[in-house]
């Protein structure tokens, strides 16, 4: 287990219903930890989990390339993209660990945030009896739309 790599494979996404027109539509993953509700802590504080110009203590959230929905005249929108982590696997499938999905529209809209947050999903890697409910698994996530005035912030 010790020399298994982590990935996430994020490969599309059925239909995106939002009042927004959709022009970078994007998914981004955190992992996080249930019991704090903040991001997961790096094993060791110098591993580098993404780039060599990392700097933070904690696993940063990745993200997909945009997909301009409104471009392909589609609502549907499909990235095929596999994120590596350089943790070790016991450090993400612990059970007091959450994948944490957003989807996100990457254009300023009438907030100057810079995103749009249009829908939410999350998947619990283990569960409290140390069985895993993810490895070597596709998942299929439920996305939950966020309310119409939710205010959110970048970690």
């Amino acid at each position: 287990m010790g020399k298994d790599i982590f990935s996430i494979k994020v490969v599309g996404s059925t239909d995106i219903i939002s009042n927004e027109p959709l022009n970078n539509v994007a998914v981004r993953i955190s992992i996080v930890n249930s019991g704090t509700g903040q991001l997961l802590s790096k094993s060791k504080k110098t591993r580098k989990t993404f780039s060599q110009y990392e700097n933070s203590k904690v696993i940063p959230p990745c993200q997909t390339r945009g997909i301009n929905c409104n471009k392909y005249l589609t609502l549907s929108a499909i990235w095929d993209e596999t994120f590596l982590y350089n943790e070790p696997i016991s450090t993400i499938l612990s059970p007091n660990v959450i994948i944490f999905f957003e989807l996100i529209d990457c254009v300023p809209q009438k907030n100057d945030r810079g995103f749009h947050p249009v829908a939410w999903g999350f998947l619990k890697p283990s569960y409290q009896n140390k069985n895993l409910s993810v490895v070597d698994k596709t998942s299929v996530l439920q996305l939950y739309k966020y309310p119409s005035k939710f205010r959110t912030t970048i970690l």
